[in-house]
């Protein structure tokens, strides 16, 4: 997976999935725009709703074992979702650049996505296919504010999806998403499903972890909207988890015990992992 943090929480039942995802959907900041996901052992059977989806699609699609895959839309009359469906079914998914509803902000660096966000009734059924379909997993795609100091003073960027990574070759740009929600099960424990936050942003880190646009604030402010995602789908939850924040690269290592600390004093109790 690269660089990364992966912040996981393990639970034991669909309601306690369900109820967190929904109660984020309140949060005033972050939104829950859309979800992909896949059930790849048995049938190939996807599951897709909103937008900003299209990267877990291209990611996983491949992998799909069944040569007849079948798609489920959340929303069976979705034109754009169907376009997909028919894409993924004849296994020729495109590659796009900026996707429907994304533009670029060239002195943030990142893109913005202008969609709805989906609602509790989506929210629900994607939980239940989940924990219908053992060893299926997705990801939930949020935009966020993304503080900076593009543009030579700080800046906030709304609705932010995903960060620009410069490439050695001017003609490409690579476009990854600030942040995710990677919902699933693993095939051998399938009575245990996870929610953890994943993140390969450095726009989280301060001093030389921290990208050059990010200065100080800008960084805890940003730790702040990811630490909220936490609090927002488990803080005062009625529900029992295990909580694992696994860090990939020594940048992401070296914030280790910051991050700990922020999440702890907003009440999550968390411990840190090693793989």
């Amino acid at each position: 997976m690269g660089k990364y943090l992966y912040l996981r929480f393990e639970l034991s039942s669909l309601d306690a999935v369900a109820d967190p995802l929904v109660r984020l959907l309140s949060h005033p900041h972050v939104r829950l725009v859309g979800f992909a996901g896949v059930e790849s052992r048995k049938v190939g059977e996807w599951l897709l709703a909103g937008r900003g989806f299209e990267p877990f699609v291209s990611e996983h699609f491949k992998g799909v074992r069944s040569p007849a895959s079948k798609v489920v839309s959340v929303a069976p009359t979705d034109a754009y979702i169907a376009r997909w469906a028919d894409w993924i079914k004849a296994k020729a998914v495109p590659s796009l650049a900026l996707l429907l509803g994304e533009s670029l902000d060239e002195v943030a660096q990142a893109t913005v996505l202008s969609a709805e966000a989906i609602d509790a009734p989506t929210v629900r059924q994607i939980a239940t296919w989940l924990w219908s379909n053992p060893g299926a997993f997705g990801d939930f795609y949020l935009t966020i504010p993304f503080f900076s100091l593009a543009g030579g003073g700080p800046s906030v960027c709304h609705d932010a999806f995903r960060f620009v990574v410069d490439c050695a070759d001017p003609k490409f740009t690579i476009y990854i998403p600030f942040v995710i929600l990677r919902v699933g099960s693993r095939p051998f424990e399938p009575e245990i499903l996870n929610i953890s936050i994943f993140s390969q942003s450095w726009i989280w880190l301060r001093g030389n972890g921290a990208p050059k646009h990010i200065g100080t604030a800008e960084a805890d402010a940003n730790l702040d909207t990811l630490v909220s995602i936490a609090t927002g789908l488990f803080r005062d939850t009625k529900y029992p988890y295990t909580a694992t924040l696994y860090c990939d690269s020594t940048r992401f290592v070296s914030e280790q015990d910051r991050i700990l600390s922020q999440l702890s004093s907003k009440g999550i109790a968390v411990s840190a992992g090693n793989w």
